[in-house]
């Protein structure tokens, strides 16, 4: 809908354009049984919309398929890998910003954290 508003209104200006989210740090790492994560990501919208962020973890998506729970303040996350993760596990989580703008739009920012030995 977004580029159809490009097309139709024949200015790129009036038209929604995609939030940014920018996490720190690397998005592929190591972490141990029981290590504390702590995560912070950036926002910003080219139109100047207001951008919320929702982490979460993406189940279907890593080996470790349980419930993991985030505690998020903000742009920022923490979370503990779980005890009876095994060693090779993956976990994913996903940084999730979407803009107030019409129509809304979202970008994604993966995060994949394997559980070392």
């Amino acid at each position: 809908m977004a580029r159809f508003s490009w097309a139709t209104t024949g200015r790129f200006a009036a038209a929604n354009r995609n939030p940014r989210v920018v996490v720190a740090g690397p998005k592929v790492r190591l972490a141990k049984r029981g290590e504390r994560i702590a995560l912070s990501a950036s926002t910003s919208d080219p139109d100047g919309d207001a951008v919320k962020l929702k982490w979460w973890h993406w189940q279907d998506a890593g080996s470790y398929a349980q419930p993991i729970q985030l505690k998020q303040h903000g742009d920022n996350v923490a979370f503990a890998i779980p005890s009876d993760a095994r060693d090779g596990d993956t976990i994913q989580l996903i940084a999730e910003a979407t803009d107030g703008g019409t129509p809304a739009l979202t970008r994604c920012e993966k995060l994949v954290f394997t559980v070392a030995p």
